[in-house]
C-alpha cells in the first residue's frame, strides 16, 4: 500500500509512476479525470476507491490547482471509518424508532384566538393531536380560519416536525396531546 501526495496545476495532467490495481483519492476536491496504463480512463470523485486492474502509473488531471492524498495498492482500499467532511443538504433525520419519554397535555383554545398548540421542542419526535371541536392549524399566530388547515372535532393527526405549531377555533375548544420524546 503506497499513500502520497500529488500537487495538480488546473488542466495540466500529472502522471505518478506506481504500480497497483486499488486506487482510492483520500482527500481532494471537485471531479477529477485518471487515465492507467492499462486503459482505464474515468471521471472521479474525492473517497470513491475503484478497482483499476492492474496499472503501472496512473494519470489525474484536476479543473483546479490543488494536492490530492491518494492511496494505491494490491488489495481492496474500501474503509469503513468516516473521516473527512460530510455535506449534507436538506433535512437530514436519523432516529432510532419510539422515544424514551412521553408527554401527555390538553390545550384550551379561547374563542377566535390564535395559540400555540405545540411548542417548539427538538426532542420531539412526533405529536399526536385531537381536537374536540373543528379547530385550523398553521406555522404561527396568524392561523385563522381562512388560512388555516382544517382538523376536524374528534380527528386525530400526526406532527412530525419539531417546530411550534398554532391552532384557531371558532369556538372555544380543547385539544389533547400526546407527544414521543426523544
Amino acid at each position: 500500500m503506497d499513500l502520497f501526495d500529488v500537487k495538480l496545476t488546473a488542466g495540466v495532467e500529472s502522471q505518478t509512476s506506481v504500480s497497483g490495481r486499488y486506487f482510492r483519492i483520500l482527500s481532494g476536491a471537485g471531479r477529477l479525470r485518471i487515465k492507467a496504463s492499462n486503459g482505464a480512463d474515468s471521471a472521479i470523485i474525492t473517497g470513491i476507491g475503484v478497482d483499476l486492474g492492474r496499472f503501472e502509473w496512473f494519470r489525474l488531471t484536476s479543473e483546479t490547482d490543488q494536492t490530492l492524498t491518494v492511496l494505491v495498492s494490491d488489495l481492496p482500499t474500501t474503509d469503513s471509518r468516516l473521516t473527512g467532511d460530510v455535506d449534507v443538504n436538506g433535512l437530514l433525520s436519523v432516529v432510532n424508532s419510539g422515544g424514551s419519554a412521553w408527554a401527555q397535555s390538553s390545550v384550551t383554545l379561547a374563542a377566535a384566538t390564535a395559540a400555540e398548540i405545540l411548542s417548539e421542542n427538538t426532542e420531539r419526535l412526533s405529536g399526536t393531536l385531537q381536537p374536540v371541536d373543528d379547530i385550523y392549524i398553521g406555522a404561527s399566530a396568524t392561523v385563522s380560519d381562512t388560512n388555516g388547515v382544517l382538523i376536524t372535532g374528534g380527528q386525530v393527526v400526526n406532527i412530525e416536525n419539531t417546530a411550534a405549531l398554532w391552532g384557531y377555533s371558532v369556538g372555544a375548544n380543547t385539544v389533547q396531546l400526546m407527544e414521543s420524546i426523544k
